[in-house]
């Protein structure tokens, strides 16, 4: 039946809710035929078929809709849960509540429901949920009990949070076939969970357990299901889990990222910084950087440098009219050429070798390109190096910054942006001294 629902039917909730319908159509009936058949043994009188075909209709009409209204119809087929066993029992009893009202009323004015048994409403009532449950929960047991993989084709997963979004995370592996987890265990900080079951598997612990646990079970991969918990127990599970060598760290998406609170497998993330922040990261408006560089021309100084090239990767994706990118490490410009030549081979760029304390040069520069935008990188910044030779940190972070901003006022630069370090805050060396003064 699977087999051909997913061959035959292409997934849409307007296919879903036919096949559900189609599948009430004739469970609803068998399941009031059934209840005669057992109410008589097998034994049918005749004289009560009319009631039943009355009962069939009576029970379509009404249940149908209520199962409409309940979302009997529009639930993911695969996540099925006790939230839709539930709607199944209220808007059976409901159902049957209003049927036994028509057949009160039935029975006054129509000689087709004399002597009609009774007992049948109640054995259909059951009937009618396990048949219409059972279909609605077929395709969970189905994957439960035959769609298990060996489980040395994948990794040994502990899941650390024993709530709701652990017991969704793991229905969803034991649903899925096409996921990488083998899981074993959960892991919680709640005492009343300890050694309690969840689909099978045992709560093993809590969080100062893990590297215990990691080692006795050799687990592979972590995901952590505790979309509402603190950063604090997120960073506390994370070092645990490092210190252990597991090397694999999932995360669940945050209650703010979970519109509708069900999410699966695919919803799981690598572990980024932001999650152990415990706020949100500072998000950033690159609308308004593109309009500040687009169409300028930029120099960047110290392009060579671990910060000067990265600003030159980021500035070219906003398309200056013209970059210039200066530095006195010629491997290091060479190097950052070919890689902007290869990435962003419509930038209209000039690679400059040249030292920033070299006025003629510079002053060659500024009145050559006539730069709009300039970020000033071009620094000494390793502070060992600098205490041995802090005369080279005074000409080049202090002299080099002054003459290129002097430059900058003369040519009409609009924007001078210096690029400075931590160390100048309440400086401690020579090198923090001579940015502090370059930002003064």
């Amino acid at each position: 039946m699977f087999y051909f629902f997913k061959k035959y039917l292409k997934r849409t909730p307007k296919t879903r809710t036919i096949f559900f319908l189609v599948n009430d159509l004739i469970l609803i009936p068998l399941a009031v035929y059934l209840a005669f058949f057992l109410r008589f043994e097998a034994q049918i009188p005749n004289q009560y078929f009319g009631a039943i075909v009355a009962m069939i209709f009576l029970n379509l009409l009404v249940l149908i809709p209520f199962f409409y209204l309940t979302k009997l119809y529009s639930f993911s087929w695969s996540y099925v849960s006790a939230d839709e066993l539930i709607s199944l029992v209220f808007s059976s009893g409901f159902g049957f509540t209003i049927l036994i009202g028509l057949f009160f009323l039935a029975l006054k004015n129509s000689a087709i429901f004399h002597g009609f048994p009774r007992s049948t409403f109640f054995i259909s009532f059951f009937l009618i949920i396990l048949f219409c449950g059972g279909i609605r929960f077929s395709k969970r047991f189905y994957f439960q009990m035959f769609r298990k993989e060996k489980k040395g084709r994948k990794e040994r997963t502990l899941i650390v949070g024993a709530g709701d979004a652990g017991e969704q995370i793991l229905r969803s592996i034991l649903t899925l076939k096409s996921n990488f987890f083998y899981p074993i265990g959960f892991i919680d900080e709640n005492e009343a969970k300890q050694g309690a079951t969840i689909h099978g598997l045992r709560v093993l612990g809590k969080i100062d357990d893990l590297p215990k646990i990691v080692q006795e079970s050799r687990v592979e991969s972590i995901i952590i299901a505790f979309p509402s918990a603190s950063s604090e127990i997120i960073k506390k599970a994370v070092e645990k889990g490092r210190k252990a060598g597991v090397k694999k760290i999932k995360i669940i998406p945050s209650l703010t990222e979970i519109v509708d609170g069900q999410f699966s497998t695919a919803d799981l993330k690598e572990l980024k910084i932001e999650d152990l922040l415990g706020r949100k990261p500072v998000s950033i408006d690159f609308n308004a950087i593109e309009n500040f560089i687009k169409e300028k021309n930029v120099l960047i100084t110290g392009a060579a440098g671990s910060i000067g090239s990265e600003l030159c990767r980021q500035i070219a994706k906003f398309k200056p009219s013209f970059l210039m990118i200066l530095d006195q490490d010629e491997t290091g410009i060479f190097n950052i050429s070919e890689e902007l030549k290869r990435k962003f081979p419509e930038l209209n760029f000039r690679s400059i070798i040249g030292d920033i304390i070299d006025q003629e040069k510079m002053a060659y520069v500024f009145e050559r390109f006539k730069p709009k935008i300039v970020f000033h990188a071009a620094a000494y910044k390793h502070v060992p190096l600098m205490e041995a030779h802090f005369d080279e940190a005074i000409k080049n972070n202090v002299f080099g910054t002054k003459l290129i901003a002097d430059l900058s006022v003369k040519y009409g630069v609009d924007k001078f942006i210096f690029i400075s370090t931590d160390k100048a805050v309440k400086p401690s060396s020579i090198m923090g001294a001579t940015k502090r003064i370059g930002e003064m």
